[in-house]
């Protein structure tokens, strides 16, 4: 991309070019940052907080930044709230699992469809769930979709685009702009979606719904004295 602005005499491309550099660099830095995290957890030393937590306030938290992303690509996105609900755990790694997963399940909505967020406690766990209307998860993905650099049977299967929506990290010296294309993602956020969920005593299944779409569910058991 370097060369490519160096080349361009024209003001309005090179501002375009300086934009999609700007976002190839958001790109590696949540790239690498995401590889930190995911090896902190590994290591053991990732710092947990253990305290309760309202869990629709982290419900909240964690769709706020997708808020604009959501009207540019038409996706609904509806709360169905406990605010009651409660549970032990870092409030903060909840919300970045949870917007892993909402990401995931509005990359995967088409226009015009629903991304859905529910929050439940009953006398065993509390739970949060987010559905979408897409076209769910492929039977040969759904057993690895929280592998580490899985990438699904093809590019548009889950697990391939859970990486932030910033242009490719691809080109060269000798690449035109048009050259410049988005990767198909990492396959990491779901997996560090588990990772941080699991350091904290609870689980993360992925199904599909009966009707149609994907549903992630977060479970956080209730200590059992």
């Amino acid at each position: 991309m370097l060369p490519l602005i160096e080349r361009t005499d024209d003001g309005r491309e090179r501002r375009r070019l300086v934009r999609e550099l700007e976002g190839m660099l958001d790109q590696v830095s949540w790239l690498v940052t995401t590889l930190l995290k995911i090896a902190k957890v590994d290591a053991g030393a990732m710092h947990v907080e253990r305290r309760e937590v309202l869990a629709g306030e982290v419900a909240r938290r964690a769709v706020g930044p997708l808020a604009t992303a959501m009207d540019l690509r038409d996706v609904s996105l509806v709360l169905d709230l406990d605010e009651a609900a409660t549970f032990v755990g870092d409030a903060p790694w909840s919300a970045e699992a949870l917007e892993n997963i909402v990401k995931n399940c509005m990359e995967h909505t088409p226009a015009g469809g629903t991304v859905t967020v529910t929050v439940r406690e009953d006398a065993l766990a509390t739970t949060l769930v987010v559905s979408d209307t897409g076209p769910g998860i492929a039977a040969e993905d759904l057993p690895h979709i929280f592998e580490r650099f899985y990438r699904g049977r093809d590019e548009g299967a889950r697990g391939a685009e859970d990486s932030r929506s910033a242009n490719g990290l691809q080109g060269g010296e000798g690449a035109d702009a048009e050259d410049v294309r988005q990767p198909a993602g990492f396959g990491i956020g779901l997996s560090l979606a588990q990772a941080l969920v699991s350091a904290q005593g609870g689980t993360l299944r992925a199904a599909n719904n009966a009707e149609g779409g994907a549903r992630f569910e977060i479970a956080f058991p209730k200590l059992v004295v």
